[in-house]
């Protein structure tokens, strides 16, 4: 019986450290991460959200192979005009820059979903460093992340456009 008390404790501390863990901000190397604009234009992710700096923003992580980012897709085109002083910034693990540039082109302009677009040249390859990517755990898309003016995560993790926790940060 005791050894059966200390492996249930055991298992709850092992689920309890799959929960991904919130974070409010991003680290340096996360920052220094490259992207690139639609002309292919290098960037990081710290010069795209400085430029924000003051604004509500969505990060959306997400591909153009993924269903379940397009199926999405009307969802966040709703909640654009729903929360329109919401800023959005897109970032694309799409693995070839062309599929990526044909995605934009099929699913975001079918949608008229607004915002800025990039892309990782890495894609999402756990054999490829992306330090974006392995900082905020991504496990799934599309990811979505709102920022708050001063720059921090008010939600680090939600897999929906209208997630309870993006709505309550945005009405308070």
């Amino acid at each position: 019986m005791k050894s059966f008390k200390y492996a249930l404790i055991l298992l709850f501390f092992v689920i309890i450290s799959c929960v991904p863990q919130d974070k409010s901000d991003f680290n340096e190397a996360s920052l220094k991460q490259a992207v690139y604009d639609k002309e292919m234009s290098a960037s990081t992710v710290g010069d795209v959200l400085e430029a924000h700096k003051g604004e509500k923003v969505m990060i959306v992580v997400w591909a153009s192979w993924c269903i379940d980012c397009i199926k999405s897709l009307p969802n966040v085109a709703q909640f654009q005009k729903d929360y329109p002083e919401v800023n959005f910034v897109f970032l694309s693990v799409d693995e070839e820059e062309e599929k990526w540039q044909m995605g934009l082109e099929k699913y975001m302009n079918k949608f008229k979903i607004e915002g800025e677009q990039y892309y990782f040249d890495t894609g999402w390859s756990k054999n490829v460093d992306n330090d974006f990517v392995d900082y905020i755990g991504l496990d799934w898309i599309p990811r979505y992340m709102l920022l708050d003016e001063k720059g921090k995560i008010a939600v680090y993790y939600a897999k929906k456009i209208n997630a309870n926790s993006i709505k309550k940060q945005l009405e308070n």
